[in-house]
């Protein structure tokens, strides 16, 4: 009989947590529930930050806000039971990268081979994870997968790849409509993360038609 009695307990007690959380998921629709430390995916990691606020509140020595998924105030087993019911989740969100493109002054009838591209990240993504193979120009060129290769400086992390000068040449005169001897263009370059999370930045360069030395 008190067995049945505290498995009632503890199956009203799960309902409730159930309802709670999908109250909060409905609450939080801006972001992947249960991703307390905001990087696309509900993994051991989150389930360490609210572990190890567990418990906490405001002012507490280990109150983590990002912990408290629930928004009670404190850091509880609602919060641990909304990340369990989340593990393994990923959002496909679109970040904003740093792009960079070289040469900064483009002559559409030079002989170079290579047009190069910085790829920032920001804060908390790291650039490492990026899936190569998947990062274009303008949607149609691809990066040189054989020339990529990641640089640090100053603490920060950058992707640097190299694009086929002539296809980017090429796509200017025919996809831009640059007519003139001078301009600008803005090109931007997307990819993807190993965790599916998108990214995207633009850069736009000068550009010359009239023949030149460089």
């Amino acid at each position: 009989m008190k067995r049945q009695a505290c498995g009632i307990v503890l199956a009203a007690f799960v309902f409730c947590l159930s309802f709670f959380a999908f109250n909060v998921q409905l609450a939080n629709g801006e972001g992947l529930v249960g991703d307390v430390n905001d990087d696309g995916i509900v993994d051991l990691k989150d389930v360490y930050e609210v572990s190890m606020a567990l418990g906490s509140y405001p002012g507490h020595a280990k109150w983590n806000p990002q912990a408290d998924i629930s928004t009670d105030g404190c850091v509880n087993l609602l919060d641990v039971y909304i990340v369990a019911s989340h593990f393994g989740e990923t959002a496909t969100l679109e970040v904003v990268a740093r792009v960079r493109i070289y040469p900064h002054c483009l002559n559409l009838r030079s002989r170079g081979k290579w047009v190069t591209c910085s790829i920032e990240l920001p804060e908390r993504r790291d650039v490492h994870r990026i899936d190569i193979s998947t990062v274009v120009l303008n949607l149609v060129i691809p990066a040189n997968q054989e020339r990529a290769h990641f640089e640090n400086c100053y603490d920060v992390s950058r992707l640097i790849v190299k694009f086929d000068r002539r296809a980017v040449i090429d796509m200017i005169l025919g996809h831009s409509g640059f007519k003139e001897r001078f301009g600008t263009v803005t090109l931007t370059v997307t990819g993807k993360l190993v965790d599916g999370t998108l990214f995207k930045g633009s850069c736009s360069i000068k550009i010359i038609a009239e023949c030149s030395n460089s």
